[in-house]
C-alpha cells in the first residue's frame, strides 16, 4: 500500500477555516489558564461506556482475548473535582508539550486496548509530516488551551469545534473531530492508551478522535488496519498478490 501526501483541500480547507473562526470566538472568553472541556465526550467513564453494573462494555470479549491484566479499566484516574487532567500532563511532562515535533515510527505505542489495527497504520504515517499536519492542523491555541482539531474521514457538526481539532476520513468524507486534551491515565499521569514516550501527543489524540467518531473507547477493540487507513488517509484499501 501506498500513501500519498497529494490531497484535493479546496472544501476541505474552507471547514477548517469555519471551524478556526468558531474556535477563535469561543476562546475569547477564556483566561489564560483555562483549559476546554469536551462535555459532548466526557472525560468520565462514560466515555469508556460502563454499564450499569459498572462493568465496562465488550469487556467479557476484552477478558477473553486481551493480554493485558483483567483489572486494565480499575486504576485509571478520573478527576472528581472538576480540575481535568491535560493541565496535570503538560506540567508533569518531561519537556514542553508538542503535537508532532520530528515524529518517527516507535514514537506511537498501544496502551491498553486491542487497538493495534490503528496503532500500526499510525507508526506508517509517522514519517509524513504534511499528512499529520493535514490531520491535525497546527495552531496558536491547541497546546495551550486543550482544544484540538483533528480531521478525519467521517461526521462533522459545527458543535465539535470547542476542542483539538482533527481531520479523519469517514462514510467518504473528510471531516473535523473535536478532542479535548484530557486523557484516560494511571495513578502517575501516564496514558492508559496510544501514548509516547517523547512528549508528543498526536498518538493519544488521534486515538481519541477515531474513538469518539465510533462512539467510545471501547469501539476501538479489534478492526481491520485497511479501516484505520482509510480513517487517515481518505483512501480506500485493498491488498494485492
Amino acid at each position: 500500500m501506498s500513501i500519498s501526501d497529494t490531497i484535493h483541500r479546496n472544501q476541505d480547507d474552507k471547514m477548517l477555516e469555519e471551524c478556526q473562526e468558531w474556535v477563535r470566538m469561543f476562546l475569547k472568553d477564556f483566561g489564560p489558564d483555562d483549559i476546554f472541556f469536551d462535555a459532548e465526550f466526557e472525560y468520565s467513564d462514560g466515555s469508556l461506556k460502563w454499564d450499569a453494573h459498572g462493568t465496562i462494555l465488550n469487556f467479557i470479549y476484552i477478558k477473553k482475548n486481551s493480554i493485558y491484566p483483567l483489572d486494565l479499566f480499575t486504576n485509571m484516574e478520573w478527576d472528581k473535582n472538576g480540575t481535568l487532567n491535560y493541565q496535570k500532563i503538560k506540567n508533569e511532562a518531561f519537556a514542553p508539550l508538542t503535537l508532532y515535533k520530528d515524529t518517527w515510527p516507535f514514537h506511537a505505542h498501544q496502551g491498553r486496548l486491542g487497538d493495534c489495527w490503528l496503532i500500526a497504520p499510525l507508526m506508517t504515517i509517522a514519517r509524513r509530516q504534511k499528512l499529520l499536519e493535514w490531520i491535525i492542523p497546527p495552531n496558536d491555541y491547541s497546546l495551550k488551551y486543550g482544544i484540538f482539531l483533528v480531521r478525519l474521514v467521517g461526521f462533522y457538526c459545527k458543535t465539535y469545534i470547542l476542542k483539538i481539532i482533527f481531520r479523519l476520513f469517514f462514510n467518504g468524507e473528510w471531516q473535523i473531530v473535536v478532542v479535548d486534551g484530557h486523557l484516560p491515565c494511571d495513578e502517575q499521569c501516564f496514558p492508559e492508551f496510544a501514548f509516547t514516550f517523547y512528549d508528543r501527543l498526536w498518538p493519544s489524540l488521534i486515538e481519541k478522535a477515531v474513538a469518539k467518531m465510533l462512539g467510545g473507547y471501547h469501539k476501538l477493540d479489534g478492526a481491520s488496519s485497511t479501516q484505520a487507513f482509510e480513517y487517515l488517509t481518505g483512501m480506500v484499501q485493498k491488498f494485492s498478490d
